[in-house]
């Protein structure tokens, strides 16, 4: 089962829900990215900003993120990328 990195939770947790920003690229057919969902949701609900991107229909945007593969999860703090974990 995928889920998110203990690590990542607890470094996205640290910082206030105002400054984190996750931008989520996830495809409609992969398992992988389905299993995340729970976790993103509780995110959500904590008060985090999740920014879902279908890379399959927007592979310009994907492109441009430098995405090779899907879930591709990438942590925003003040608009600057600090972090990205990379699916199977």
């Amino acid at each position: 089962m995928f889920s998110l990195p203990a690590w990542l939770l607890l470094s996205t947790l640290v910082a206030a829900p105002s400054d984190v920003e996750l931008v989520v690229f996830m495809a409609q057919g992969c398992p992988h990215c389905q299993q995340l969902r729970p976790e993103l949701d509780e995110l959500r609900t904590a008060g985090y900003r999740i920014q879902e991107v279908d890379a399959l229909a927007n592979r310009s945007v994907a492109s441009e993120w430098k995405v090779e593969s899907v879930p591709t999860l990438v942590i925003l703090r003040g608009q600057k990328e600090v972090d990205r974990v990379v699916g199977r």
